[in-house]
């Protein structure tokens, strides 16, 4: 198996790190970012992470590849994914998932043009439901779970991008922090990467 990713990619991180933890034997390839034509062909969504399988289609997005991952694994691993963890790891995943619609409204430049009449501006709330769910989380899940190891994956994505400022410092995040000095957190730790107009970083933010 291959697994296709962009350095700066969270989606893709995750798969890494249980790749790294499973001890799976997954060849990891990084692509750049925007895709190359031939993986943008892979997949209707232009994404990443996707796993390829010898004589299989293409697997995306990230939740697809972390279940059929823990279908081959044997005996205790870290960070262990079943019938149990999925719900906690769903809404983890769809946390990551507003972060990345706030991120791409900040690097943008989008704002309101004309009158609001949602009530509410969309990059904020979408802050908000980050934020909520990831204490949410930190209250439900325990850190040695796969939801916690997502969880920690996107509040270091929002801190070295900065995506957010004061809401970081909540102290409930605090109890995530012992996973950022295992080897696979440190082994996947995403390189320094700007956008040329903010020096606000964007690449791959993609499930």
């Amino acid at each position: 198996m291959e697994l296709i990713y962009v350095d700066g990619s969270p989606f893709a991180r995750v798969v890494r790190i249980l790749v790294h933890e499973w001890r799976l034997a997954v060849k990891c390839t990084e692509v750049s970012f925007p895709l190359p034509p031939e993986t943008e062909a892979l997949t209707p969504m232009g994404q990443v992470p996707l796993l390829l399988r010898e004589g299989q289609p293409p697997l995306f997005p990230t939740l697809n590849i972390i279940e059929h991952m823990s279908s081959l694994v044997a005996g205790d691993v870290p960070f262990p994914h079943n019938d149990q963890t999925r719900e906690n790891l769903v809404i983890a995943l769809s946390a990551g998932d507003v972060l990345a619609q706030a991120a791409y409204q900040q690097w943008s430049g989008l704002g309101q043009i004309a009158e609001n009449g949602l009530g509410f501006e969309p990059g904020a709330r979408n802050l908000d439901r980050f934020f909520r769910t990831i204490c949410w989380l930190s209250e439900k899940a325990e850190v040695e779970a796969i939801a916690s190891m997502v969880a920690a994956v996107f509040l270091y994505w929002a801190r070295d991008r900065g995506v957010a400022g004061l809401e970081l410092a909540d102290a409930r995040f605090d109890r995530f922090e012992p996973l950022f000095s295992r080897p696979s957190f440190q082994f996947t730790k995403p390189r320094p990467h700007t956008l040329a107009a903010s020096g606000k970083s964007e690449d791959g933010l993609f499930e």
